[in-house]
């Protein structure tokens, strides 16, 4: 098999959707002989800071001299981005490979219709297994209780902080979205949760029952939270006391997601799952990679932010980070006193909330249209916000090709370009500005 019939074959999984629920991939698994079981693991679920979570958690491993598989989704430009070890991301060979050795195990069941997530997931375990492992960090694709990843029983689950999204599946209340979340919760597994509306944490808490659970602000907390345009500092404060740990990703909601880690890291050494020190821990934190999280680029002279928030509570604390980080009136810091932003977003999101979060932080807006049939038109978004927001100038173009044009001819010294509201427009902006794209319009699956 060529690396073309393998992205030919993921390609035609997106026919049957997404379909939440575990027999599939427990028939999968059971077919290549369980990978799953083979590996220790730490399982997130979340609405927003799951991916931040899951990379402190690889990062902190990885520092500790464990070999870490790291599986993540969406991807923002490349497939491969999905599933890495040690950061370094899976070859396209061992795709292809993969994928045949798949496409063969399920020739003795010929009636499993797997989707396009139940197949990478499939792909993950194995990748993982075969390459001597010794740690996977999964982040679930959506929800939580019928999501692929839930087939593991991790050494500890965390649940970051959730909110209203995806509700077509999850459910039309947080209540039912923190049911479905909360599903990751295994009998006698320790639980970790960040900070959650109270209708979601008596859920969570309901759920948790049989489980010993860890409250951020009584259990484990961040405080001294300082940020600047280059990262955030924070004390950690659980079983043990951490001062001044760095993370070079900008935000306090940053530190509380990193946090939930450092108490991952706590509880898997007391178990006697893990060693290492704190200074490893300190060092693998400053040396922490990821991409699409408040990220500073410099392309071709112009100053770039890529930030994935893609709902309102997201939105929310970017535009408070932009306002008190990156702007100079709010960090002395700071070179920047002008932001334009570019911003797309998916009709079935609250796009309407969206927009009145982060429209605000902007002087410039650019409102385009992204290549996915369940874009907003700009023009909606647009007359959403025109009339609300006095001292702005607003801008539509019809690709991001022509929103990123706009920006860098508006581009002056001192101006930052925020590019955000949808992975989907990272990833398209990301491939026009030059980045390396390879099945990226496949992100659009979870």
């Amino acid at each position: 098999m060529y690396y073309a019939n393998a992205i030919n074959y993921l390609y035609s999984l997106q026919k049957y959707g997404i379909k939440l629920g575990l027999q599939n991939i427990e028939w999968i698994c059971a077919l290549l002989d369980n990978p799953e079981t083979a590996l220790n693991t730490v399982h997130i679920a979340g609405t927003n800071g799951k991916g931040t979570t899951a990379k402190a958690m690889q990062s902190i491993l990885t520092g500790l001299g464990y070999k870490t598989g790291l599986f993540i989704s969406p991807h923002m430009v490349r497939f491969t981005e999905r599933i890495t070890i040690d950061g370094t991301e899976i070859s396209e060979d061992d795709v292809v490979n993969l994928t045949g050795e798949i496409l063969e195990a399920l020739k003795e069941r010929q009636e499993i219709q797997p989707t396009f997530f139940e197949f990478v997931t499939a792909m993950a375990f194995l990748y993982f297994r075969s390459t001597g492992c010794d740690w996977a960090v999964l982040e679930t694709g959506m929800g939580g209780r019928f999501d692929s990843t839930n087939v593991v029983l991790p050494a500890v689950s965390i649940i970051t902080t959730i909110g209203e999204d995806h509700k077509q599946f999850l459910g039309d209340t947080i209540e039912k979205i923190a049911f479905e979340k909360a599903g990751i919760i295994k009998r006698g597994v320790p639980v970790i949760v960040l900070p959650q509306r109270t209708e979601a944490l008596s859920v969570i808490k309901d759920v948790c029952k049989d489980s010993q659970m860890y409250l951020y602000g009584e259990d484990f907390v961040a405080n001294n939270i300082k940020c600047t345009h280059l990262g955030t500092t924070f004390d950690y404060h659980g079983n043990t006391e951490i001062n001044a740990l760095s993370i070079p990703v900008v935000g306090a909601h940053q530190a509380a997601n990193v946090s939930s880690a450092v108490r991952a890291w706590e509880l898997l050494r007391e178990n006697g799952k893990i060693s290492g020190s704190e200074e490893l821990l300190r060092n693998s934190l400053k040396q922490m990679v990821w991409q699409g999280r408040s990220e500073l680029k410099i392309i071709d002279g112009v100053q770039y932010l890529f930030d994935g928030a893609h709902n309102a509570e997201a939105l929310t604390m970017l535009s408070e980070t932009l306002r008190h980080v990156y702007l100079k009136s709010g960090n002395s810091d700071s070179s920047y006193d002008r932001i334009i932003l570019i911003f797309a977003a998916m009709s079935d999101k609250d796009w309407r909330r969206m927009v009145n979060e982060i429209v605000p932080a902007g002087d410039e807006v650019i409102f385009t249209a992204l290549s996915y049939d369940r874009a907003e038109k700009p023009e909606s978004l647009l007359s959403e916000i025109k009339l609300k927001f006095a001292g702005k100038n607003y801008h539509v173009t019809m690709t991001v090709t022509g929103a990123l044009k706009k920006a860098i001819a508006l581009y002056r010294a001192g101006t930052l370009i925020v590019v955000t509201g949808s992975f989907y427009l990272l990833g398209e902006a990301k491939e026009i500005l030059g980045e390396k794209a390879v099945l990226r319009r496949l992100s659009e699956s979870v």
